[in-house]
């Protein structure tokens, strides 16, 4: 009987383990996805999609510090427009 709890506690460890790497794996996507349409939505003049596109891309890089990652986003405004210059997780680093 305990041979099993133990089993069943690190499997479900294993699996924790796994589910964390999934979703830092999927908020880095989006934060890179993201961040290089707030740029395009900014050069297509489309300020809704360019506030919108910013919201889920500084959404995603606050996921990503929760989950213990080090994440840098350095946005800019121009002409009304948000813009990301470049986005570091952890030690990659993403220029627009």
């Amino acid at each position: 009987m305990r041979n099993q709890q133990l089993t069943k506690s690190r499997s479900s460890a294993m699996t924790t383990e796994n589910t964390n790497a999934a979703i830092i794996e999927r908020c880095e996507t989006d934060l890179i996805i993201y961040a290089g349409r707030v740029n395009q939505c900014a050069d297509e003049g489309d300020h809704n999609r360019n506030r919108v596109n910013y919201g889920i891309a500084s959404h995603s890089a606050a996921m990503l510090d929760l989950l213990n990652q080090t994440v840098r986003l350095c946005e800019y405004e121009d002409d009304g427009f948000l813009r990301i210059s470049m986005v570091r997780i952890n030690d990659r680093v993403v220029n627009f």
